[in-house]
């Protein structure tokens, strides 16, 4: 403001004396007069000069507020934007996951148990078709399906020769699935047969099958059995390798 003074009060009193000089006519102006409008005028400067600059604190204020907001929202875009941005790849995760596990699920999900072939045929039972494909459900460990295609061939044609072998499979269906009570039962059957190839194989079953559940008295007198009854076979020395280990 001092600057301002003393750029404006040599053009002050310029102005002043040209003033006095061009109107002759007027009455001439003392120089108390002159100083005392120079201060009015200077004070005037003075008043004017702190308006101003209060209103260019303002000016500076507002523009510090302007842009402290648009700090705060660009901020806030950017921060929304990367929530939404996390969001969106979160859910883009979750769903490759349940992608990944539906696929898992579908490639461990078993595939639907095949039956065994039924050996009605339009010209009547085919008794051997029906035991093989039984036999065959049995080495693929398919048991529940073995018991189907045994039960079919004892229920049509249950003096068929192979009727017999039928009845001591179904036990090793039982027997291979923890269901002892069932093989000792389905075993104990094939002695109902006159004659049998696997009367031998049915006694080591049965006393195997007493192991099983516990009856080791049961077991050892079905064991001395088989090597009693049918000496030379290879059931009769496989009940002695048991009674052995029995300590018979």
């Amino acid at each position: 403001m001092n600057n301002v003074r003393k750029c404006l009060v040599p053009l002050l009193l310029t102005v002043l004396a040209f003033g006095c000089a061009s109107s002759g006519k007027k009455k001439a102006v003392t120089a108390d007069q002159q100083a005392d409008r120079l201060t009015a005028m200077l004070e005037q400067i003075d008043k004017n000069a702190a308006a101003i600059r209060e209103t260019q604190g303002d000016v500076e204020a507002l523009s510090q507020r302007v842009t402290g907001i648009e700090s705060r929202i660009n901020t806030g875009v950017t921060d929304q934007t990367a929530s939404v941005q996390e969001m969106k790849e979160n859910i883009a995760f979750m769903n490759d996951q349940i992608l990944r596990l539906d696929n898992s699920i579908r490639s461990r999900r078993p595939m639907p148990r095949p039956q065994a072939p039924s050996a009605f045929k339009p010209g009547g039972f085919d008794a051997s078709a029906s035991y093989k494909g039984a036999l065959d459900e049995y080495y693929a460990r398919r048991y529940e399906s073995a018991i189907s295609g045994f039960t079919e061939l004892l229920t049509v044609a249950p003096s068929h020769d192979l009727a017999d072998n039928s009845q001591y499979w179904i036990g090793e269906c039982y027997f291979a699935i923890g269901k002892f009570n069932e093989a000792l039962s389905a075993f104990g059957k094939v002695f109902d047969f006159t004659k049998s190839n696997k009367f031998a194989d049915a006694h080591l079953k049965i006393g195997l099958t007493h192991l099983k559940l516990g009856s080791t008295a049961s077991a050892k007198d079905e064991f001395a059995a088989v090597v009693s009854t049918y000496p030379g076979t290879s059931a009769a020395k496989y009940a002695a390798e048991n009674l052995s280990k029995l300590g018979e």
